[in-house]
Parts: C-alpha cells; structure tokens; sequence
C-alpha cells in the first residue's frame, strides 16, 4: 500500500506601499496536493467486512466505543508590516526631485503575526527614455532608457529577481531578506536608506511629472522552507518564483 502524499500550505502576506499611503492587503494562497486519503479509506473497509465476517459469533463479545473525541487545529496569524519611517517625515516639498538629489526613503518589514517568517521586499523603479548628463556636468549622453533613480541595498538583502516591465516603464527588482528568519515583533533591517535622481538632462521630463516608486513587502512561513542545508537564498528564490508563477496563472 503506496504511504498517502503530503498537504502543504504556504501562507503568503502582501503589503503594498505607495508614495503617501499604505494599503494592507492580505491573501493566503494554498497549495495542495491530493492525499490519495479516498483509496486507503476503501481498502481499509473491505479489509474490515472481510474480518468481522471470519469471526462469526466472536464479534458479539466486542464493545464498541462511541466516545467522540475533538480535534482543533490552529492557524497561524500571518501578518506583516512595512514601513518608511523618515520618508513619511518628508513634507511634499522634501519629496521633490531634481537631477542627482537625494531623498530619504528606508522600506523595512516588521512581523505582526505570531508565526516565523521569511520577507521579502518588491521595488519598481520608474525608467524612462532620457538624455542624462556625466557627472562633471561636461558630457551630455545618448537618450536611452534607464532607472531614474539609483539606491544602495544594505547588507542582509540579496536580489533574487529582476526584470522590466511589459510598457518598459520600471525595473522591478525581488529582494529577499537572507539575514535569517523574521520572528513575531522583529523587524528587517532596512533595504536601503536613500535614494538618488538621476543626473536628468532639463527638459527632458515635463515639469510637474509625479514619478512613483511603489514598494511591496512578501512574507512566507518559515516552517515550509527547509533551507537546513544553508543556502536560504536559493530556496527563498525557488518559493517566491513558484508564487509569482501562480499568480500569472
């Protein structure tokens, strides 16, 4: 008799941040595979007519039990929050942008649940097709497209992902925070702390365009991710791209 497949569920948690607000927005995605519960069910049965027909007259010295006995199961509370705590202490005219100016914007995560965890942090930086200017302000280079803005990622993040959007308007780069796992309360360090402009030809973007850089947070449970081996960035990388290929479904 073939052992029943495994269950497994893996709990995903979105927090979607734009440039003024944050929307919470969370969803658990399961994953299961049948369990093959129906068939052993069957022959377990048919096993037990066959005996309790051998026996005969012996079947009426068995008692049967009718005590009924609960089993409750708990789910975990996956939840996570992002935060940018000195980009939401800009006031709008902190947030306005020139070429090579820098801004303070610091995405972290924290866990609010009550159940381990591993984050991740999604960010689309806005492209466009420009001419920019060398440093030395000398050289004005060829138009083509490029990220507007430029960060540095702090140490405990890895890239996992990048790509470019289907309209060729944001790179949208997967972070994963391989520092090690998030329990209830704690917090990641931040991504990165600022961010810079590019060095923007004028003219070349029409005074007054808002640019936006949304910033999403992802979190799985720690329990379904074996990384006992080491190597917890290549297992976050496989779990989050099985998610993302859901999602295109």
């Amino acid at each position: 008799m073939k052992a029943p497949k495994t269950w497994y569920i893996i709990n995903i948690i979105i927090v979607f941040c734009s440039a003024d607000s944050i929307i919470l927005l969370c969803t658990e995605e399961s994953f299961m595979k049948k369990t093959g519960i129906k068939k052993i069910t069957a022959v377990i049965t048919f096993g037990l007519i066959v005996v309790m027909a051998a026996l005969g007259i012996t079947q009426a010295l068995l008692v049967k039990n009718t005590e009924q006995r609960a089993n409750n199961f708990t789910f975990g509370n996956i939840k996570i929050d992002m935060t940018e705590p000195e980009w939401e202490k800009l006031t709008p005219d902190k947030k306005v942008v020139y070429p090579d100016r820098v801004v303070k914007k610091d995405p972290q995560v924290q866990n609010t649940g009550n159940t381990a965890l591993y984050a991740y942090i999604e960010v689309k930086t806005p492209r466009a097709l420009v001419r920019t200017v060398s440093e030395d302000g000398t050289v004005i280079n060829d138009k083509q497209w490029q990220d507007l803005f430029t960060y540095d990622v702090k140490e405990g993040w890895s890239c996992i992902q990048e790509t470019i959007s289907s309209d060729n308007t944001y790179t949208v780069r997967t972070y994963a925070y391989t520092k090690g796992i998030l329990n209830p309360e704690e917090s990641t360090g931040t991504l990165f702390d600022e961010v810079k402009y590019a060095n923007v030809l004028e003219g070349e973007l029409a005074k007054g365009t808002v640019l936006e850089m949304p910033v999403a947070a992802y979190a799985v449970q720690a329990e379904y991710l074996d990384v006992s081996a080491g190597n917890v960035e290549e297992v976050m990388k496989e779990a989050f791209g099985k998610y993302k290929a859901e999602m295109e479904k």
